[in-house]
C-alpha cells in the first residue's frame, strides 16, 4: 500500500508550523500580502503492508521546502530544504527488560 500527502504551507490554518526555525525574524504581514515572502510546502511518502492487526508501515519518506524572501522577490530568498527517511528494519519479538535501578 502506498499513500502520499502533500501540505501546501502557504495557506495553513495553524501559523505555528510557518514559524517554525524563523525564530530571529521579524514577521511582516503587508509584506506576506505583497511578496509571499515565506513559502513552504512538504510531501509524506509511506510504504504500509497490511498484518492480522491493521496495518504496520515500511517505510516513511518526508520532504519539505521553505522558501523565505525578506525582500522583494528581485533580490533573491533563502531556501531550506528537509529530507527524512524511516525504514522498518526488523520487529523484535524479546520482551524488553525491566531496568533495576535505585530511585531517590
Amino acid at each position: 500500500i502506498l499513500l502520499t500527502k502533500t501540505r501546501d504551507m502557504n495557506h495553513c490554518q495553524e501559523r505555528i508550523i510557518k514559524d517554525l526555525g524563523l525564530a530571529y525574524t521579524e514577521k511582516c504581514d503587508k509584506c506576506q500580502e505583497e511578496y509571499k515572502n515565506l513559502r513552504g510546502t512538504s510531501s509524506f511518502a509511506y510504504t504500509m503492508k497490511p498484518v492480522a492487526s491493521g496495518v504496520m508501515i515500511l517505510k516513511a519518506h518526508v520532504n519539505e521546502l521553505i522558501q523565505f524572501s525578506p525582500f522583494a522577490e528581485s533580490n533573491g530568498a533563502a531556501q531550506m530544504e528537509t529530507k527524512q527517511s524511516l525504514v522498518l528494519l526488523e520487529i523484535a519479538k524479546d520482551p524488553i527488560p525491566s531496568i533495576s535501578a535505585e530511585y531517590r
